[in-house]
């Protein structure tokens, strides 16, 4: 939908581990499916799309993860936006590139 608006590009971020998916080896593995078909997608995309991998694991009591398992802290919040700032400002900066390179043709 995102292409079909002409949205110039888009980033798919990783499906987050967790308690559930720690618990439950099929729920890890269908992730880890759907993380591969997205990196997949995403490679084929012709610069359209880009994957970055969710930015931290899942462990009990780290301090990125809320005590229900599944939720970030507001710890984990920050580091992933943090992982992702640099992403979105590469793909910007990338942009402005080619919009003055088609300028100046």
């Amino acid at each position: 939908m995102c292409y079909q608006e002409e949205s110039p590009h888009t980033i798919a971020i990783g499906i987050p581990p967790s308690g559930y998916q720690h618990s439950y080896k099929e729920a890890a593995e269908c992730a880890s499916q759907v993380n591969q078909k997205l990196q997949a997608f995403c490679d084929s995309s012709n610069n359209k799309a880009t994957f970055l991998p969710f930015p931290f694991e899942w462990a009990p009591n780290d301090e990125n993860w809320s005590s229900d398992g599944l939720h970030f802290s507001s710890k984990g919040y920050q580091v992933l936006g943090e992982s992702l700032a640099p992403v979105v400002e590469r793909i910007i900066l990338e942009e402005e590139t080619q919009k003055e390179e088609e300028w100046l043709r």
